[in-house]
């Protein structure tokens, strides 16, 4: 299945968040996922209408706020993605 965004979609395979993190010295950290922390992902797709071509562009890593925005969408293989207006996105960076 090609799965591609229409209008100004993006659309982001989100980073794995292992949940829990511990200190050296032994302290369980929750995962700030669901606290309105920001998440970030690898965008996989960008639609024709997005405003900024040259920020939003596949192969950038995007940050944004998991609380908020995006549809969760289950591909073949069992991936998950996220497809979200441009407008959700907080900012990129190259990898």
């Amino acid at each position: 299945m090609i799965l591609r965004p229409i209008l100004d979609k993006v659309i982001i395979r989100p980073e794995r968040d292992d949940g829990e993190r511990k200190t050296d010295s032994g302290i369980v950290l929750p995962s700030t996922r669901h606290e309105g922390g920001t998440s970030s992902g690898l965008i996989l797709a960008v639609g024709p209408d997005v405003k900024m071509p040259g920020l939003i562009k596949a192969g950038r890593r995007a940050y944004f706020n998991p609380k908020f925005c995006g549809q969760e969408v289950n591909i073949k293989c069992g991936n998950q993605v996220l497809i979200m207006k441009e407008e959700d996105i907080l900012g990129t960076e190259a990898i």
